[in-house]
């Protein structure tokens, strides 16, 4: 029954607005703004749950403004409560932003050197658990 309302996307959306409901109950119906991390780190730390593991690392590379890296803190810190598995979270840029392009596989007319630059500081400052290398 629920995944039939799921599929009207307004319920979806109020649903990822307003997160109730375990945190095992979300993953299973994606109900995240980026479910393809709730996923990762959710099916990650059952696999080492089963397999008795008890601490697990999720990377995001390239971090560039590091929305990604906070929404992964996030769901970490959900996932350990939830299953009893340590998630530590890692995110790797150079802060420099993307390099010259080399040959047209680079896409050069789309993406400019230079894009997705990293403001560290800033970003240091909201992180709570992450780290960044």
């Amino acid at each position: 029954m629920l995944a039939r309302l799921l599929r009207v996307p307004a319920l979806r959306c109020l649903w990822t607005k307003f997160p109730i409901g375990s945190a095992a109950l979300r993953a299973r119906h994606d109900i995240d703004p980026r479910p393809h991390y709730r996923f990762g780190v959710w099916e990650g730390a059952e696999l080492a749950r089963a397999l008795g593991i008890p601490r697990i690392t999720v990377c995001e590379f390239g971090v560039a403004g590091g929305r990604g890296l906070l929404a992964l803190e996030r769901i970490a810190e959900e996932t350990e409560g939830a299953t009893g598995v340590g998630v530590d979270v890692v995110g790797f840029d150079s802060g420099q932003g993307l390099p010259p392009p080399r040959d047209y596989r680079d896409v050069p007319h789309f993406w400019a050197t230079g894009n997705y630059k990293m403001d560290e500081q800033a970003l240091r400052r909201q992180l709570r658990r992450a780290h960044l290398v």
